[in-house]
């Protein structure tokens, strides 16, 4: 009796073991966000900004984010977010080609990065303030913007959720755009 006992608690635990293993590599590693997945792309329906806009911006600074540790989750970095806004302002023909030539120079804070920890859609709530300084002072900006991803993106959990981080900067970054049409 005593050793079918035994034979079973340790049948539960190889299967636990088991189970986690699989687990594992299931989810897979968490990988930090991607800049080119958060950068904005042009689009009919982009904004009309002013010419007196046209290569006045450098992004000199961008705090808040955190690294990504692979075995836990997925996060954005200050460095991904600065080269995602970097890009979509130089997509939109806003950014300067140095700090010296720029009118106005742009921080973000990324104030909050709000995720699930577990489902099968994950929405992800972003929430920035870009600061832009210039001639006329500091104006700052809030912006809240939310990414989603569903199973249809990804099966992996790691990846759904880094997905859905990526979405949500870039909605983020593309309503800051939207905020620039009417700047100055």
């Amino acid at each position: 009796m005593k050793m079918d006992r035994d034979f079973a608690i340790a049948s539960k635990i190889i299967l636990a073991v088991f189970l986690s293993y699989v687990l594992v590599f299931l989810t897979g590693c968490a990988t930090p966000a991607k800049p080119q997945a958060m950068v904005v792309q042009p689009r009919v329906d982009a904004p009309v900004l002013s010419d007196s806009l046209k290569s006045s911006f450098f992004v000199s600074n961008v705090s808040g984010g955190k690294g990504t540790n692979p075995l836990w989750t997925s996060k954005v970095g200050n460095a991904e977010f600065k080269e995602a806004l970097e890009k979509s302002l130089a997509i939109a023909g806003l950014l300067a080609s140095s700090d010296s030539a720029a009118k106005y120079k742009v921080s973000a804070i990324l104030k909050e990065l709000k995720q699930p920890f577990i489902g099968a859609t994950f929405k992800v709530d972003s929430d920035v303030e870009y600061q832009i300084s210039g001639e006329n002072g500091i104006q700052t900006i809030p912006i809240k913007a939310q990414g989603v991803a569903t199973m249809g993106d990804s099966w992996v959990g790691v990846s759904r959720l880094r997905i859905a981080n990526e979405k949500s900067i870039n909605e983020n970054i593309k309503a800051f755009l939207k905020r620039l049409e009417n700047f100055e």
